[in-house]
Parts: C-alpha cells; sequence; structure tokens
C-alpha cells in the first residue's frame, strides 16, 4: 500500500508538470533536445525535417540551407522552408497536455488501488482455523 501510494505520488506530480508547462518552457525544453540531437543524433533532426517539412529549429541558419537541400526536402530549393518550431508548436503543446491527462488519470486509478489495497488487506483472520469454511 506504501508503494502503490509512493507511486500515485510520482505520477501525479509528473502529471501536474506536465499540465503546467507553459510554450516558453515548452519551446526551451524542445530547442535544449534539439540541440542535443544536432551535436548527437543527427539522422533525429534528418527524420524531423523531412516529417514536419521544415528547416532549422526558430530560425534558418545558412547551415541549415546546405543540409537541408541535402536532405532533399521540397521547401529547401526554393529557400521557403518555416522553421520547424512554428510547425512542430502545436504538436508539442497537444503532446504534453495529452501526457499530463493521462497521467492523471492513472494516477487518480492508483487512488482506486490504495482503497481497495486497505479494504482488503486483513479481510481473513491468518489466526482462524482454514478448515471452518469447509464444514457444514
Amino acid at each position: 500500500m506504501v508503494l502503490l501510494f509512493i507511486i500515485f505520488l510520482m505520477q501525479f506530480a509528473i502529471a501536474c508538470a506536465c499540465l503546467a508547462v507553459d510554450k516558453r518552457e515548452q519551446k526551451q525544453l524542445t530547442s535544449t533536445a534539439w540541440n542535443y540531437s544536432i551535436e548527437s543524433q543527427l539522422n533525429l533532426i534528418n527524420t524531423t525535417e523531412e516529417h514536419f517539412q521544415c528547416c532549422g529549429f526558430d530560425r534558418v541558419l545558412p547551415s541549415d540551407w546546405t543540409r537541408c537541400e541535402a536532405e532533399g526536402l521540397a521547401c529547401a530549393k526554393d529557400h521557403k522552408c518555416d522553421d520547424c518550431w512554428t510547425v512542430m508548436e502545436a504538436s508539442v503543446n497537444n503532446a504534453f497536455k495529452a501526457s499530463g491527462g493521462v497521467g492523471l488519470f492513472f494516477s487518480f486509478t492508483e487512488i482506486f488501488g490504495i482503497l481497495v489495497s486497505w479494504s482488503y488487506r486483513n479481510m481473513r483472520d491468518p489466526r482462524a482455523d482454514p478448515t471452518a469454511f469447509l464444514q457444514e
């Protein structure tokens, strides 16, 4: 029961944090992940740019145009790609809100589990005769 309560606290805190993140913080978190991916996992950036048909994170630098043209993005040929944050902002916001909502839902089902385990934990008396239920 204590373990269920600890899990509830963690789920509830993370769900509330996801719901409390505002657009500025979402951009900061996404920018940090983007910069880390440029240094270590460039294929993730390439896949994201191909999926959203965008180039660069919040502004398109000359090095971004070179990379996007090499990827073969249609919008990069005539330099008319939007930056990726403009395109992904709604998706990132929806992901945070959905994660927070699902987390809140399951954290409150943990409360139900705590109540059920508390009500049933001492249902059978261990000192009772186990054959007492079998006699007529």
